[in-house]
């Protein structure tokens, strides 16, 4: 662990840091080029362009997070036992599985959204952690399971990084991806289910990772579609990864059921950082009903953080409490959002193809014209430069040059079009 953390750091502030500060290191990347090595975790692409543009830029029109809360805000919506927690809070360690009233408070509200006759989640089912140490805590002990045999991973694609480099980082694993694709007749993004028994699962296949609603797509499958995948990893015994941080920001009143409530050898992962503007909390949970690998999660925990901050578990049990209200304000700022861009895309249909998103708190919109010709990295670049709105170039998901992620949760969203739009009209 420690050699894989040592080499991460010289990557980052070694050389090839001062490519990334060139810009040149990002583009023309591809999976086969930033695949893991031996010797570690590749390079985060994703994480690297915001840390050089996310603090510079005015406006942050890519951002998959929703609009963040303050602390006074999230205060005011306490209750008499939650600030008495709060009032008397002592900065000491807190207790390494999560704060027993947090995780009663996530496995009520589970069963509480649950339509499904499985026994119910219990609070010892749940690890509460870093969203990000989710990731690699629960794809890496996956991994290492299988360390001594050949073992595949089908992977919904585009996806967030680390959602294949940290199962990737452990030897003799491999990827095959399941890519949402854009069908041109719908202008609809779409997941072709067939491919999953008749292309992508071999004899050497040991878990599937999804990610729904997905970013940057907003793509989710239809509820007899979620059944089948269900289904799918329960007649071949795979392990089903679900990340489900955007999990609730549904379109409309199609819902899916977590993925720990319907099958024992699914692991979810979600956390208050995407759907319900907490991410500077950094509080996140697994859940499993497999007992045996939550006590592997735990123990590679006390490798990494050991436990979660006692502030945050604080200000966490008090979102949770108040899920509804949080939910309906990001759903109307989102909604809200959703329709201008439309709007704007229309506008400037010279540059923009706007493709609707089901879910979720980003889309990705396919670029026409001269910002297809100048490639999605060029083009958000020459946008950042000359505006201080910031996109997201799809090659950063490893998923070609031709699209940009919008971010559809934040309240300037508006202002960020009003700046975008003066530029596009001198440009064009």
């Amino acid at each position: 662990m420690l050699d894989i953390i040592s080499h991460h750091l010289s990557l980052i502030f070694g050389k090839t840091q001062k490519s990334l500060q060139r810009g040149g290191f990002f583009q023309n990347c591809s999976r086969h080029q930033f695949s893991t090595t031996k010797h570690g975790y590749s390079p985060f692409l994703l994480e690297r362009y915001f840390d050089k543009y996310e603090f510079k830029a005015k406006y942050l029109l890519c951002s998959s997070d929703t609009q963040a809360y303050t602390m006074n805000e999230i205060l005011k919506m306490g209750d008499k036992e939650t600030l008495s927690l709060w009032n008397n809070l002592e900065l000491s360690y807190t207790q390494a599985q999560g704060l027993p009233l947090l995780r009663n408070e996530i496995a009520k509200f589970y069963n509480g959204t649950s339509n499904t006759k499985t026994a119910p989640i219990n609070e010892n089912d749940i690890l509460i952690l870093a969203p990000e140490e989710g990731v690699l805590i629960g794809l890496n002990t996956i991994s290492r399971h299988f360390s001594n045999q050949k073992q595949e991973a089908i992977v919904v694609s585009p996806s967030y990084q680390s959602l294949q480099e940290c199962y990737q980082s452990t030897p003799n694993t491999s990827i095959k991806h399941w890519n949402v694709e854009l069908n041109g007749n719908t202008n609809q993004w779409e997941l072709n289910f067939q491919t999953l028994e008749n292309q992508l699962l071999t004899n050497h296949t040991k878990l599937v990772i999804v990610n729904f609603p997905h970013n940057p797509t907003g793509y989710y499958p239809t509820l007899s579609q979620w059944y089948d995948l269900i289904k799918f990893c329960q007649m071949n015994d795979l392990y089903l990864f679900s990340d489900e941080m955007y999990w609730n920001l549904w379109d409309g009143q199609d819902t899916l059921p977590s993925a720990s409530m319907l099958y024992d050898k699914a692991v979810t992962l979600s956390g208050l950082s995407k759907s319900y503007g907490c991410p500077g909390l950094r509080i996140g949970w697994l859940i499993t009903r497999d007992s045996q690998l939550m006590n592997a999660f735990r123990t590679m925990k006390d490798y990494t953080t050991i436990c979660n901050s006692a502030p945050s578990e604080i200000l966490a049990l008090i979102a949770l409490r108040n899920v509804p209200t949080i939910l309906s304000q990001r759903k109307s700022i989102i909604a809200t959002n959703t329709q201008a861009w439309k709007q704007f895309c229309q506008k400037h249909s010279t540059v923009f193809q706007f493709i609707p998103n089901k879910g979720g708190s980003t889309c990705l919109t396919k670029l026409k014209g001269k910002a297809k010709q100048l490639g999605a990295f060029n083009f958000a670049e020459l946008v950042v430069n000359e505006c201080q709105v910031m996109l997201l170039p799809s090659n950063l998901f490893f998923y070609g040059n031709d699209f940009v992620r919008i971010g559809l949760g934040r309240t300037n969203f508006k202002d960020a079009l009003h700046t975008l739009d003066q530029f596009l009209c001198k440009w064009k």
